[in-house]
Order: structure tokens, then sequence, then C-alpha cells
């Protein structure tokens, strides 16, 4: 079995990335990299094929996968690369975007009443591209909108930006948005552009979304029709909006690792590891078995999961009781539950408190700036949020109130 790699860009440094460590993983060369012209590689019945972020047509020598084998089809990336129509699907199948508009009044609305405003001159740029940022302290109280095919408006207040990375309908990697060593020295810093050459990268350690955006990006995935994608998510408090949503996102390190992992996990008919512990609860979307469509390429169907070997398959559940089944081209809404009794919390009497704490008791805290309900623990000294496993040292977090 080989999987056929069709890309936007051959080059690009995060596909070299995660197919070096695809054949490494499998011991063969498994991921074949498409060229553009003159391919003599010949498709299998038993072989895959991965469009990694192009809207153009397959090649002939493609042309014949079926839809079961094909992961993300040119129509479902044009889709999901081209700004305004991104955000319309998402609109209609119900999943939170930031607040748009194609029309120059109703930004220039925003704009009087002091509200950031984002002219987007690319609708299919990427890294910042084609993005400029209309506020009032910046260009001025008399001043327009520049002209824009699109407009969205900014999230003010406390705020974080996740990647969510789905493969499958299952979530595989999240990755926080923050700011990078010797970010205070950059001439080009900027907090209302978020990206490498303004000053941020995306972290993987500490990293805790809250699970408005974690269905976010599952609902966000399944109604552009996409097998795999990451989701750009901003975040307020328990609210979340999708930004975007990446087909051919930065790959190196754990990030590549779990896509990979993903990749073989679903070519081979297997269980995808999920990155974290959520209760996935699937409803039928009609926007998302809709077929996705492309001017520029015949209209093409949404990317289905392969079928299942077995008949009845049993739900998809780790070790600590968590349901992971998601069916797919479907919304995806989910609650955080434990499904098992939680083990008494150990009490070590040799170690004194801190701030007089109390072992097992729940509390207010505030963690890299946003509020959360915690349970404080001995052992592991420190705080836990619900639903995940990950304990917090007590010096990272303030102490607001005991909550019960």
């Amino acid at each position: 079995m080989a999987i056929a790699i069709r890309a936007h860009n051959n080059r690009s440094e995060s596909l070299l990335n995660w197919r070096q460590l695809l054949n490494e993983r499998t011991g063969e060369r498994t991921g074949v990299i498409i060229r553009p012209q003159g391919s003599r590689f010949r498709l299998r019945p038993t072989d895959w094929v991965l469009n990694w972020g192009s809207s153009a047509a397959l090649p002939n020598n493609l042309a014949t996968v079926t839809e079961q084998r094909l992961i993300n089809s040119p129509a479902a990336v044009s889709l999901s690369t081209n700004k305004i129509r991104c955000l319309e699907t998402l609109q209609a199948a119900g999943v939170p975007t930031v607040e748009f508009t194609t029309d120059r009044q109703t930004a220039q609305g925003w704009f009087v009443d002091g509200q950031i405003v984002y002219a987007r001159t690319v609708l299919q740029g990427h890294s910042g591209e084609g993005i400029v940022v209309c506020a009032r302290d910046t260009v001025g109280a008399e001043n327009s909108l520049i002209q824009a095919p699109l407009y969205t408006k900014g999230i003010t207040g406390p705020r974080r930006e996740f990647r969510v990375h789905v493969f499958g309908g299952v979530i595989t990697n999240v990755q926080l948005k923050r700011r990078r060593n010797g970010y205070q020295e950059m001439a080009n810093y900027s907090e209302t552009i978020r990206n490498f050459h303004t000053g941020w990268v995306y972290a993987a350690s500490s990293v805790f979304p809250n699970p408005a955006s974690l269905q976010a990006a599952l609902n966000a995935v399944s109604a552009l029709g996409l097998t795999f994608g990451a989701v750009d998510v901003i975040t307020n408090q328990e609210n979340a909006w999708v930004l975007e949503v990446n087909t051919a996102p930065g790959m190196e390190g754990s990030n590549a690792t779990a896509f990979v992992e993903a990749l073989m996990a679903y070519t081979s008919g297997r269980t995808i590891h999920p990155w974290s512990n959520i209760n996935v609860t699937a409803t039928p979307s009609p926007t998302a078995t809709a077929e996705a469509t492309d001017s520029n390429a015949d209209a093409a169907p949404v990317q289905e999961a392969p079928a299942p070997v077995e008949p009845t398959p049993a739900p998809r559940t780790r070790n600590d009781g968590f349901d992971l089944t998601v069916a797919a081209n479907t919304v995806v809404g989910f609650e955080w539950q434990e499904t098992q009794p939680v083990a008494p919390i150990q009490t070590n009497p040799f170690t004194p408190r801190p701030n007089g704490l109390e072992n097992g008791g729940i509390y207010e805290v505030t963690f890299e700036g946003v509020n959360h309900i915690m349970r404080y623990s001995d052992r592991p000294r420190g705080f836990q949020m619900f639903g995940f496993v990950t304990v917090i040292p007590v010096n990272r977090v303030e102490v607001v109130r005991r909550a019960v």
C-alpha cells in the first residue's frame, strides 16, 4: 500500500517533515509525493491519495481513486481555503465564527463604534498575508476603511488562540499560540496579527482549551467535508469562535508525530488515538452531508471515513472510560463528564499544604489570565482541571476563592 501525496507545494517543509516520519515509521517508501508534471506513479486499488492543501483537480494518474481512499478532496480544500466561502459554510452549519461581512458600510459601522476591523485583501492567503488592521487608534478617527472583499470583527478582551487538529472525526492534537522567545526585541511584534513573524508560535505544553473550542473545531472540519484539518479557534472565557481551517498546517515535532499516527491508523482501519479525554456524541448535519462544489473543478462528494471492518463496530473507548465514537460527516457535540468514579485523592500528612488549601477542595483559580474551576490535590501537589489528567503546579496559578 502506498499513500500518494498531491500537494500545493511539493517543497513544503511541513510536508517533507511528516512524509519522512511516515516512511521511517512504516519502514518503507509509503508516502510518495506526486510531481505536478511527468509523474509515472501508477495508482493501485489498495493505494490512498492524500491531498495536502491543493484545490486543483487531481492529475489523470490519481483521478481513478475511490471516494473512500481520497483524503481531503480538492473541492473540500477549495471550500476551506477561500475565506468567504469557508465562513459562510461554517455559519450555515451553525459553527460559531468571528463576525464577518463583505459589505464595506457594515464594516465601517464597526469601525466607527470603536471595534477592531480586519480587512482581508487576500481571500486565500496564509500567515497573516493580506490582513490590514483597522482601528481608531491606528488609522485615525476620521479615516475610512480600505476596500477589501472581506472584513472580520476583532474579538476584544482577554483571549487565547488555539489550533485544534482533527483527523477522521477525532481530535489528535491541540496547540496554544504563545509569544516566542525574544519577542520584546522584535520591531514588528504585534498583538493584533499573531504569527511567527510578529512574535508568536504554537506551543504544545500546558494547553487547556475550553469545551466550546473543541466542539467548534470538530464541527468545522465536518461541515467543510474534510477528513483532516487544523482549526484556528479564538476563545474568551467559555466562548469560542472559528477563525479559519488549515488544510496544509505546519508540522514538526510532536504535532507531526500525532498526524502520522492518525494517518497510519486511518488508512489501516484502526482506531485513531485521541489527544484528550472527551466524551463525544454525534448529531447528523444536513449541511455536512451536502456535496462540496468547486467552480474550477468537477463537483466531488464530501470525503467519508473508510467502511468499518466489522459490520457493527464496538464503540471506541479508552481505558479511562470515555466514549470516543464519532460518525463521519456529522456535526459533533460533546460534554465533559467522567463515566467512571474518580479514585479518592490520597492525603500526604507529612507535607504541609500551601496557603491552607484543602486536599480535594474545589477552588476558583486564575491560570494564564483566565479563571477556571479546579480541584486541589496533595499528591501530586497541584490543581487539576476537570476533564484533564494534567496537574498544574501551585506556583503557576492564583487562587481566587474556595468554590465549594
